[in-house]
Formats: structure tokens, sequence, C-alpha cells
């Protein structure tokens, strides 16, 4: 099986919403610059602030427990469980 990193999950998940980086960075509430670092894979989003993390997956509309138990995938372009 194929391990999708959690940063390709939030950023594929971010063009499914039709979201820009910065209108997902707006609805999280978090600076732009930590937004596209996480997305980019440039800070690994489990080591982020609780608080962040939460933002970001609700923006997203992700589940925290499905997100933290690797429990999304990516199936034809769309993020699944």
């Amino acid at each position: 099986m194929e391990i999708i990193r959690e940063n390709e999950i939030l950023r594929q998940r971010r063009m499914n919403l039709n979201m820009t980086q910065e209108k997902a960075a707006a609805k999280a509430q978090i600076d732009l610059p930590l937004f596209v670092k996480i997305e980019n894979g440039d800070v690994d989003i489990r080591s982020a602030e609780f608080q962040i993390v939460s933002c970001i997956l609700n923006a997203l509309k992700l589940n925290i427990s499905d997100f933290y138990g690797r429990r999304y995938r990516i199936l034809n372009g769309e993020v699944v469980k």
C-alpha cells in the first residue's frame, strides 16, 4: 500500500474544496506563510501545535481522529476515508 504524506492530503482536500491557500489559511485563522509551509511539507503538521492542526483540519472539513489515524486516502483526485 502506498503511503500518502499528510501534506498531500491537505493540498488535495483544499483543491477539492476549490480553496486557494490564502482562503484556507484565512478560514483556519493562521498566517499564510505557516499554512504554505505545512501544505508543502516544510513543516510537519504532526509536530505543529494542536490548536493550529485543529484549525487547519476544521477549515478543510477533515476529522481530526481520522487524520491522525491515517484513514484518509486520495482516490481519483478526491480525499476519501
